[in-house]
């Protein structure tokens, strides 16, 4: 979180410290609305990222996702689509829900790709939604059905 490109790529204004870290994870353990899983390399059991989702919403069936790799190094090696994958295999089977969606910076071309490669769709944009580095920024929102994710995923089996 320290690294100025993810800052700006997540739209931290200011580096955190360890303590400011562990205390925001002791706060989001405690959400309901959100689920959040750890991203480790299985030879080390390292940490290297996360995915999860947030804004859990059952009563619309739907909620967003999010995912990062922190080390660079670990970047395009395939992790995040593998765990992004499990993951949405995870909320769509134990929650049923109904979709999942994404809000990515616009120009954030790897997040977009990512995301194609799972099934998600563009939506659109929401123009100027985040103010973040000095600037407003357009979000772009992608999403995936449930169905959609059904499809693809017997479509590998196949």
């Amino acid at each position: 979180m320290n690294d100025p490109e993810l800052r700006e790529m997540l739209n931290s204004p200011y580096p955190v410290s360890e303590y400011s870290t562990k205390e925001w994870v002791k706060k989001m353990t405690l959400d309901p609305s959100r689920i959040d899983f750890a991203i480790c390399m299985i030879e080390t059991d390292k940490l290297i990222g996360y995915t999860g989702f947030r804004d859990i919403d059952l009563t619309n069936n739907k909620a967003e996702s999010y995912t990062g790799i922190g080390e660079k190094k670990h970047w395009e090696k395939g992790f995040a689509q593998e765990s992004k994958k499990i993951a949405l295999d995870y909320i769509f089977s134990r929650y049923n829900l109904n979709k999942v969606y994404a809000k990515i910076r616009k120009g954030h071309l790897a997040s977009i790709k990512l995301n194609r490669s799972l099934g998600y769709t563009i939506d659109g944009t929401m123009r100027q939604d985040l103010f973040s580095h000095g600037k407003y920024r357009d979000m772009v929102i992608m999403s995936i059905l449930r169905e959609e994710f059904a499809s693809l995923k017997n479509g590998e089996n196949e």
